[in-house]
């Protein structure tokens, strides 16, 4: 477990070319002998004709899979060819999201979605252009001890109107960032950020098996900018879920919702054909 929290990568960092132990090939051609000559130590540079963006992105894809199988090579190999028949994995993705659409988002439904994240999560992020993101309902914290939200704020979002369906522009994302709960948790938390939306990770072990779910898909349709702080969110779950602190739920109310909007709580589906890019 970490000891302390800290941001994996972010799009803001000038990153030097590293190798890569996973490319997504489904989204761009790797470039090869970019740099013929190796560069001395400390002059190291991204070459312009480098997609800045695509590198950053692999490594976020990168460092979650050492995050989630660590020396365990022989499952990260396993894992990594389950994710190769993308066809076959469309197919089924497809299968669930009519099944969920159809029942009106039934609750075993939603099941059998995050059980697909959970074992595809690699094909989820590489794709996910082909999805769309819904709306469930708006994110709130269960009371904590005599910790809770204010009786105004609880009853706004019960008559908020839903947010649109999102659709996603590009295959990159922003920013990897441990969450402050690792350290008191015997999960790894790690928040994941696109643009708006925000994927909370959640990493177990059992017996030597390693799992990898999305806790929470979040949303801030509403905000401003793509600028969201997943510190800011990390902290207010934090001193507000783990240590039942009202800071948490007060942070939670009037920074996080000041600054970003009111944060909702969503589902990865497959995107209507008549949508696009």
């Amino acid at each position: 477990m970490s000891k302390r929290n800290k941001i994996i990568i972010s799009s803001s960092l000038i990153i030097p070319i590293l190798p890569l132990t996973f490319s997504m090939a489904s989204c761009i051609r790797t470039e090869k002998n970019l740099i013929k000559a190796p560069m001395p130590k400390g002059f190291e540079f991204v070459p312009y004709s480098v997609n800045k963006k695509q590198v950053i992105t692999d490594k976020l894809i990168n460092n979650i899979l050492e995050k989630q199988f660590k020396l365990d090579e022989a499952s990260k190999v396993n894992f990594l060819n389950s994710q190769k028949n993308e066809e076959a994995l469309f197919n089924e993705f497809y299968q669930l999201t009519e099944m969920y659409i159809s029942s009106g988002g039934k609750s075993e439904n939603l099941e059998n979605l995050n059980s697909f994240y959970s074992k595809n999560w690699l094909f989820v992020l590489k794709n996910i252009t082909q999805f769309e993101w819904r709306h469930i309902d708006y994110w709130s914290f269960e009371p904590k001890g005599k910790a809770k939200h204010s009786d105004e704020f609880i009853e706004k979002i019960k008559w908020m109107e839903h947010p649109r369906k999102q659709i996603f522009l590009d295959n990159y994302f922003d920013e990897l960032y441990e969450g402050e709960e690792s350290r008191e948790s015997n999960q790894d938390v790690f928040y994941l950020k696109k643009g708006k939306m925000v994927i909370r990770i959640l990493i177990s072990r059992n017996n030597g098996v390693s799992q990898l779910t999305f806790d929470k898909i979040i949303h801030f349709t509403k905000a401003r900018s793509n600028k969201i702080s997943i510190r800011l969110i990390s902290s207010a779950v934090h001193n507000g879920i783990i240590h039942e602190q009202q800071a948490g739920y007060d942070v939670f109310e009037k920074d996080i919702i000041t600054n970003f909007g009111y944060p909702s709580l969503g589902v990865l589906l497959v995107k209507e054909k008549n949508e696009t890019n």
